[in-house]
């Protein structure tokens, strides 16, 4: 009697083969793409399927935003300036982690879009409010002491180095002061010795708007009564800068 035991267990060795050779070529396949993709599975990536991946279209592999640059591989802006990370390392040389890489209040993305230089705090030239100081007149007076024209001339420096710049003068009296005489009123006298300094020192009267106020006493900050009953600091000529540029820098 023969016995046929060799059939089946060939059949078996050839499944189990096969078996083997699919469990092999399954562990090296990659790892298939998830639905959303985050850092967390890129970084589970070989080097070479890094380098061969942009998943943001910015124009950077995966491999260098996370190992070379510390950029984000999932936003082509990482630091939200309006320039493409790309754009920021390789064209303008600034910085694709820091949205304002001159420090100057303006974001990368509006230097670029102003023509100016964001890597220079300089450009553009800027005047803050509180840049400019106000000057007071003594009561009844149209000209300046000598200690308020130090103010004026350090306002006149600063209109000289941002010469885009306009100027709001908000000219105030008190009302107890005198508020009319032949030469016009006391608001009126004033805007004339302002307008006219500033401009014998360089700042053209076109670069100039003026608004006229009056307030009264009870508008007063406490302890800024003088003997005549009348407020120093309402007695005043505020700078307002007025910014040329389309837009508002954002300062720390």
């Amino acid at each position: 009697m023969k016995i046929h035991l060799w059939k089946p267990v060939t059949s078996i060795l050839l499944f189990s083969g096969v078996f083997l050779l699919i469990a092999s070529c399954a562990t090296n396949e990659p790892a298939p793409e998830p639905e959303e993709l985050t850092i967390e599975f890129l970084i589970t990536l070989s080097d070479e399927e890094l380098m061969e991946r942009d998943s943001d279209g910015d124009g950077l592999s995966d491999y260098d935003e996370i190992y070379i640059y510390g950029t984000d591989p999932l936003n082509p802006d990482t630091d939200g300036d309006g320039l493409s990370d790309y754009d920021e390392i390789f064209l303008y040389g600034t910085d694709p982690l820091k949205i304002d890489s001159a420090g100057n209040g303006f974001t990368d993305g509006q230097e670029i879009e102003m023509g100016t230089d964001p890597l220079d705090p300089e450009d553009p030239p800027f005047i803050k409010k509180e840049d400019l100081h106000t000057v007071h007149f003594p009561f009844g007076n149209s000209a300046l002491e000598e200690g308020e024209k130090d103010s004026l001339i350090h306002n006149i420096n600063k209109l000289t180095y941002a010469e885009e710049f306009r100027v709001l003068l908000i000219i105030s009296s008190d009302e107890n002061e005198e508020t009319a005489n032949a030469n016009g009123t006391i608001l009126e006298q004033r805007a004339q010795y302002i307008t006219h300094f500033l401009s014998e020192n360089g700042i053209e009267e076109n670069r100039i708007d003026i608004e006229l106020k009056s307030a009264g006493s009870s508008d007063c900050t406490a302890g800024d009564l003088d003997e005549h009953n009348s407020c120093i600091s309402i007695r005043s000529v505020a700078f307002i800068p007025i910014n040329p540029y389309p837009f508002d820098p954002h300062f720390d």
